[in-house]
């Protein structure tokens, strides 16, 4: 008795910045949307083109649908940083060339970006910002400027400069850190314990009074089971 009857919620965990597509323009919308389709290689019902349709109108290769969904994130974001930041309003973006023209817009973003990023690892002022979610908005605001757009000169040079600094350099071959790992785990010890594992996880299995403890023991016992005779990736 007399407990308000505020309901409670959750607190947030981040504050959002980015807005719904349908907040923006219609014209805004429908270009995003055809972005979409070219990166995508479909049409408006989601439908594949045709081989020589995706040479023509976007890349060679068809970006794999988690790809488009980030990409049209990141457009998201960019839009609803300069819509935070005042640097335009929502009725302002009307076409994706307005995310990058004039081109201070996309340094706005890839700024403030950087110093979110930056303040969440606490990194120091001169300690360059490069992968997350700079690498991907910026690498978006690049293709949006040079292939879709068509932007040229200093432009379009200045953004593709940009995205190579905080972009995430592709690693040929396994890391040193993972090498390291791998050493200590090929060592003859090491490696028999990892492999009798499994054999010796099931054997507490059996011997498990508790029912969800040899449950869960055996769960682990096959799962590493597979994994050793049959390494799976993620996506696999």
């Amino acid at each position: 008795p007399g407990w308000p009857d505020t309901p409670l919620k959750a607190p947030r965990k981040r504050e959002p910045y980015t807005l719904p597509l349908e907040s923006f323009p219609k014209p805004f919308q429908e270009e995003v949307e055809a972005y979409r389709q070219r990166i995508s290689g479909t049409d408006a019902g989601g439908q594949r083109r045709g081989r020589f349709v995706i040479r023509r109108a976007g890349p060679t290769k068809p970006l794999k649908p988690s790809s488009v969904s980030t990409r049209v994130f990141a457009i998201r974001q960019a839009a609803g940083i300069l819509v935070l930041l005042g640097e335009a309003k929502v009725e302002d973006l009307r076409s994706l060339r307005d995310l990058v023209q004039p081109v201070e817009r996309v340094g706005a973003v890839l700024d403030w970006l950087a110093e979110r990023h930056a303040a969440k690892h606490g990194l120091a002022d001169d300690v360059p910002v490069s992968g997350g979610q700079v690498a991907q908005v910026s690498e978006t605001l690049r293709q949006i400027a040079a292939h879709h757009v068509d932007l040229t000169g200093d432009d379009v040079a200045e953004i593709q400069a940009w995205a190579a600094a905080v972009g995430v350099r592709r690693q040929i071959g396994m890391g040193e850190k993972a090498k390291e790992r791998l050493r200590k785990l090929i060592q003859p010890r090491p490696r028999a314990l990892l492999l009798h594992l499994p054999d010796r996880l099931m054997a507490e299995a059996r011997a498990a009074t508790a029912p969800q403890v040899a449950g869960r023991l055996a769960l682990w016992a096959t799962a590493l089971e597979i994994l050793l005779m049959c390494p799976l990736r993620q996506r696999s």
